[in-house]
């Protein structure tokens, strides 16, 4: 951001100028939009008695920089506004590949959450949204921005709440209207103050779908997700071998994430699908069963897989998650 400190002011004819190029060349690239003030800070509070309740699992990068999380003028010094971004990963579930029955019960077949159906998201939604910033830069020379996605220091689904664009819904997920859950969230930290969005009331109502069908029990009314109980944390962000007992949920047949909360929730019913291609070696992939996954080896992995979100978990952590789902169904 420079060494700018305080917004920019601009006059309301710039401010619109502003606002009509976002929403263009944001519908451009397939995104929409909402816009958050940094005075909407999120409730401290929140994060940290769930970080002190241990519900952060093992996410140790939850721990650090908290004060960057909670407030953007030190995540992005002169931040006016936060442009805040969804873009539509939806796709239908692919039809299964043609095969006899299994000949053993460990080969019934293995789930890959939807968001990693394609390559890595990170570096072609920061192409877009640098893409977009460099387009406001256009109308107005003197802007600058950070831009964020994911893995920034960042509470992603706070600043979007906050700016209109969906509600947090009780599984967790930003819902956005018309488009639902399934969506990558990023953000553009604007040195510029531009009029903020309206913040939507959440629109679950009475359903408590997903937190009837989680199969770890980590979804509740009263409290923000458990990640000791959350099957998407236990398949790819936990590291090292699993804990001895019952201390996790099953994973049977998530091989890695798990979209069960996501698949029940009525918003993505109807959910338009997306521009986002698929990684045809992750299309195959689903397909495959324990052989092809044991035969597949480190440089195979790293070879089909370097490029999309499996890489997160490697190979071993793969391995593991498979062996652990094996145990499963030789039990049951």
């Amino acid at each position: 951001m420079g060494s700018r400190r305080t917004p920019l002011e601009l006059t309301p004819q710039s401010t619109r100028a502003l606002t009509e190029r976002l929403a263009h060349v944001a519908a451009a690239e397939g995104l929409v939009y909402g816009i958050a003030s940094p005075a909407q800070r999120p409730d401290a509070s929140v994060l940290q008695a769930w970080l002190r309740a241990g519900h952060a699992a093992g996410l140790d990068y939850m721990q650090r920089h908290v004060a960057l999380r909670l407030e953007p003028e030190r995540f992005a010094p002169g931040t006016g506004s936060i442009l805040c971004f969804a873009w539509n990963y939806h796709r239908r579930d692919p039809e299964p590949a043609p095969r006899g029955a299994p000949h053993r019960r460990e080969d019934r077949g293995f789930r890959i959450a939807s968001y990693a159906w394609g390559r890595d998201y990170h570096h072609s939604f920061k192409q877009k949204l640098h893409r977009l910033l460099r387009a406001l830069q256009v109308v107005e020379h003197r802007l600058r921005g950070r831009v964020a996605v994911d893995t920034a220091p960042v509470l992603e689904r706070h600043w979007a709440a906050a700016s209109g664009l969906g509600w947090i819904g009780r599984n967790g997920c930003l819902i956005v209207p018309r488009i639902g859950s399934r969506v990558f969230l990023g953000e553009i930290f604007l040195n510029v103050a531009m009029p903020p969005g309206r913040r939507l009331a959440a629109a679950c109502g009475e359903c408590r779908r997903c937190i009837a069908a989680c199969p770890g029990q980590a979804l509740s009314l009263t409290a923000p997700l458990d990640a000791r109980r959350c099957r998407s944390y236990w398949t790819v962000e936990h590291r090292g071998p699993f804990p001895e007992g019952n201390e996790m949920p099953p994973l049977d047949p998530w091989l890695f994430g798990c979209d069960v909360c996501q698949l029940v929730c009525p918003h993505n019913e109807a959910a338009p699908e997306a521009d986002v291609g698929w990684a045809p070696e992750v299309r195959a992939a689903l397909g495959w069963g324990v052989g092809a996954w044991r035969a597949l080896g480190a440089e195979g992995f790293a070879r089909l897989f370097g490029g999309t979100p499996l890489a997160r978990t490697g190979y071993e952590g793969i391995l593991r998650n498979l062996e652990r789902i094996c145990a499963e169904r030789r039990r049951s």
